[in-house]
């Protein structure tokens, strides 16, 4: 490809991404305000049945901390090695399933079985996380091979 034909494509992505720059800042924006409207209205769920202050300091201390995370993403975005920080986010995503999925199992084990059992949840949500991690280092090996 010479090189006119790289300064076209590119000046043509340019104008494609600033075409569809509003789209995202607004289909952002929704999303933003719709969980703002969640927060809200599970946080007067759970006032109407505790009234203690305890509830309210959780509720602004976890705003607070979600704001000053934010911001530092924001100011440190230039910094982060965007693959590392999405494999760690995911990472912590999968552990927090694979502890619901353990809860998950242990209630149907308590409840559906009438047995009470801590090995099985325990494997099982040591066996999700390890398939994951498996599967995550062979898409890593197999995009490797694909761009070399």
């Amino acid at each position: 490809m010479s090189e006119k034909g790289f300064k076209q494509q590119t000046y043509e992505k340019v104008i494609n991404f600033q075409k569809y720059s509003y789209g995202i800042f607004l289909l952002s924006l929704v999303n933003v305000l719709r969980e703002g409207a969640e927060l809200v209205i599970f946080s007067l769920a759970s006032f109407s049945k505790d009234k203690s202050l305890t509830l309210f300091y959780g509720i602004g201390l976890g705003i607070f901390a979600a704001v000053l995370l934010g911001y530092f993403v924001f100011k440190l975005s230039n910094r982060i090695n965007i693959r590392l920080f999405f494999i760690a986010t995911t990472l912590i995503l999968v552990i927090v399933s694979s502890e619901v999925l353990k809860d998950l199992v242990e209630e149907i084990l308590k409840e559906g079985l009438k047995t009470q059992n801590d090995v099985i949840p325990t494997a099982l949500s040591f066996g999700y996380i390890l398939i994951f991690l498996v599967l995550m280092i062979r898409s890593n090996i197999i995009s490797k091979q694909k761009t070399e």
